[in-house]
């Protein structure tokens, strides 16, 4: 009896291990389609609102003034608040991921475009598939009522997740000075920099991730940047 309960122990121990890895490949192939996703996104910012004949007059001299800012004064700067733009993308997902998943610490994997299906995956027993009703229908209700929520601020659950992850890999995150930086400018200067060194065919949309993180921080009555 005691042999059996021994091997009956270390196949469920290497089915566990299995599934582990069967769950790590899935997330690495997610991880691969989410980084093809912001390929072609770059690439759609990068020729959207572009038109086949030359640009006016207006609209070249528009583009120099957007790219030679007299509050973004040379690269440094640019480079700076970018990674603040950046660390806001990041902060708001981490936000509401912790809202929802109630965890601190952000698990490998996680990202606010595939929360529902990370909700599926958490609720679900890997060794005998059996689904746990009841948190999934809390953490259910918890990603509705956070959606909900940012939508009246404008936030799109389809759009602003898959541009948070770009803006993320495209600018960093804040290193020690522009975590300074940021930590001593009030809002209305936070939000007047991030339109000034975003591309102006994502700044509105930049901005609607600012303002989900300020609301979301009054929220919780954390920091703005934690």
């Amino acid at each position: 009896m005691e042999v059996l309960k021994r091997k009956t122990f270390c196949l469920l121990t290497e089915n566990a291990e299995l599934r582990k890895m069967v769950g790590l490949m899935q997330e690495n192939v997610e991880l691969q389609d989410t980084f093809k996703k912001h390929e072609n996104h770059a690439r759609t910012l990068s020729f959207e609102g572009k038109h086949d004949g030359p640009m006016d007059d207006d609209e070249t001299e528009d583009s120099r003034d957007h790219q030679q800012s007299p509050s973004c004064n040379d690269a440094k700067d640019i480079q700076h608040w970018q990674k603040i733009v950046g660390e806001i993308a990041f902060q708001l997902e981490r936000r509401i991921l912790t809202g929802i998943f109630q965890q601190k610490n952000r698990q490998y994997g996680f990202l606010v475009s595939n929360i529902e299906e990370k909700i599926i995956q958490v609720t679900t027993c890997p060794f005998t598939s059996k689904v746990d009703e009841k948190l999934r229908a809390e953490l259910t209700q918890r990603y509705h009522e956070t959606m909900s929520r940012l939508k009246k601020i404008g936030y799109d659950k389809h759009a602003h997740p898959v541009l948070s992850e770009y803006l993320v890999n495209m600018y960093g995150l804040m290193d020690a000075d522009t975590k300074e930086l940021a930590c001593s400018s009030n809002r209305e200067s936070i939000l007047r920099m991030v339109r000034e060194c975003t591309p102006k065919n994502i700044a509105d949309d930049v901005e609607i991730i600012f303002n989900c993180l300020y609301f979301m921080s009054i929220e919780d009555g954390e920091p703005l940047f934690m």
